[in-house]
């Protein structure tokens, strides 16, 4: 589903989500779970508020937010940080 919703971007309607959640994500209740997920974003929309997130992707790494890059960036603070907790 998650595929079909990042191909589909310029066709996303109401109707066209809902007839792939049916055909695509085999989801025949949708109503239903739209609201209990719903629920769920809210939730982590606001824990994302509360920690300081602006946008995604946003990493943390030990409670520290890092600027967005290419991977070896990120690659090369978690190696920094595995050594420091390691010891290696």
């Amino acid at each position: 589903m998650t595929a079909w919703l990042w191909e589909n971007q310029a066709l996303l309607t109401d109707a066209s989500v809902r007839e792939a959640a049916r055909n695509v994500g085999l989801v025949n209740d949708m109503a239903t779970r739209y609201a209990d997920v719903l629920e769920l974003v809210r939730q982590d929309v606001e824990i994302a508020r509360q920690v300081g997130v602006r946008g995604t992707p946003t990493y943390f790494l030990n409670g520290v937010v890092l600027p967005f890059g290419p991977k070896e960036t990120f690659d090369m603070a978690l190696r920094h940080e595995l050594r420091i907790k390691t010891g290696r």
